[in-house]
């Protein structure tokens, strides 16, 4: 189950990444952050409502909700956006008989959802729907580039989708409107819109590996990322760029997990020194450095299994040891843990090599430390139960080597703990390794 785990954590990282783009950073200006965010609407500085639509009875609502929307995308706030929210209903009802305007008025609404299901994350299941029906009811009557556009944001809201809950169903819904938003001859003249479709499409086929054809959907990826940026390249937006070197790395990452192939290893290493190469020469290092580390110690991790063992996992330890110690805990939370759930991982390891029960109590300290930073509600529930689950087979691991009852009795607690989450939380991937470990440890206790 160790390949699998790593995979989901690099996976986490990717999806933080894609979606946490508008994160303020210095160097970057207002039209950089709008490209950068994969969702697509009508009113950016290229494309502005036709004068036609500027005089309807429906515009100065619109305008005036669709103005506040931009301020909460990276500081989402429950009340703003419910305020926004009903601003831009009352400009649909306003606009019923007009299809273009109803499908301008959608893509605004469909963020104005997303946005909160970023606010509000105890129904954020709840707020994407609301996004998604929004835009399938103005699909049918959409006219134009507003076709491809709502395509393409249906496609972006099922990825986001996808690691809350049945990730497979959502992941292929996804695919499909991402497709049909690729093929429109029309989107690719758009090419700063065309370029996060191919951003997103990348993110996409990064994820189907356990769906269907995994080394092919990974290779897909890195194409659709490596045209990303160099359309993004083109308009000389250098942040996206860099971003989708972390995506290629981490693409590389994964096919290198899967197949162990020593060039895609180098390839994901290079993409991540380059990057940090690149953080470097900043004033102040970016919030990005701190990832890039874990990922790329998570890399080692995985390479552990090929590589001599013990240096490779110290390289490991290295990297995310450092990435722990620069990591901004109160401004990055959910990365700060995940370090922790990371640096865990890998002392785990390093026991089957070295040192068993001392890395065996690190490893296990670690995971619980970040199990007290991070909730259920604030996580996706595939990725929770590998963390309960590696937790309990820390605690399986120390009890074969020192007999404790106490560490049979929490490696119980917790496998239980993982599988009654994979269970209830539809699970899509084989969750007899949890029940396995549980059987084992039973056995072994005798009871």
């Amino acid at each position: 189950m160790k390949q699998k785990i790593i995979i989901w954590c690099l996976a986490l990282a990717s999806l933080l990444g894609l979606i946490n783009v508008l994160a303020a950073q210095e160097n970057k200006s207002p039209n950089e952050l709008d490209y950068l965010f994969p969702f697509c609407y009508s009113q950016t500085p290229e494309q502005k409502p036709p004068q036609s639509l500027t005089g309807l009875p429906f515009y100065p609502a619109y305008r005036e909700a669709a103005s506040a929307l931009p301020a909460l995308l990276d500081n989402p706030q429950k009340e703003k956006l419910e305020q926004v929210i009903a601003g831009l209903n009352k400009a649909q009802t306003l606009a019923q008989a007009n299809p273009q305007a109803q499908a301008l008025i959608a893509n605004r609404l469909a963020l104005a959802w997303f946005a909160l299901s970023k606010a509000r994350r105890n129904t954020a299941t709840a707020s994407l729907n609301e996004a998604i029906k929004t835009l399938e009811r103005a699909l049918p009557s959409a006219q134009g580039l507003e076709i491809p556009r709502i395509n393409h944001n249906l496609g972006f809201l099922h990825l986001d989708y996808a690691y809350k809950t049945d990730m497979d169903k959502h992941l292929l819904r996804s695919r499909d409107y991402l497709n049909k938003a690729e093929a429109d001859p029309e989107w690719r003249k758009s090419l700063l819109d065309y370029g996060k479709t191919e951003y997103c499409l990348g993110t996409l086929y990064s994820q189907l590996y356990h769906v269907e054809n995994p080394v092919e959907n990974l290779k897909i990826s890195i194409s659709h990322f490596k045209t990303a940026m160099e359309i993004f390249k083109a308009h000389q937006l250098k942040t996206p760029s860099d971003d989708l070197k972390y995506s290629i790395g981490y693409a590389y990452g994964m096919l290198f997990m899967l197949g162990k192939n020593p060039q895609d290893f180098e390839k994901s290493i290079s993409y991540y020194d380059n990057i940090l190469n690149l953080l470097k020469t900043q004033k102040t290092l970016p919030a990005q450095y701190a990832e890039t580390l874990g990922a790329l110690g998570n890399i080692y991790v995985s390479a552990s299994e090929v590589k001599n063992p013990e240096p490779t996992l110290k390289k490991a330890i290295y990297c995310l040891e450092k990435a722990r110690e620069i990591c901004d805990a109160k401004a990055q939370p959910a990365v700060y843990t995940q370090i922790y759930w990371d640096l865990g991982f890998a002392y785990y390891h390093l026991a089957e090599v070295k040192r068993p029960e001392e890395n065996l109590k690190k490893a296990i300290s670690l995971y619980r430390t970040a199990l007290q930073n991070r909730s259920l509600e604030k996580t996706y529930t595939y990725d929770y139960a590998e963390y309960l689950f590696n937790l309990g087979s820390a605690y399986a691991a120390l009890y074969r080597f020192d007999g404790k009852e106490e560490n049979r009795k929490n490696a119980l607690l917790w496998l239980n703990k993982a599988l009654k989450l994979a269970r209830t939380h539809k699970y899509n991937h084989d969750i007899r390794p949890f029940q396995q470990a549980i059987d084992e440890i039973q056995d072994q206790g005798g009871n």
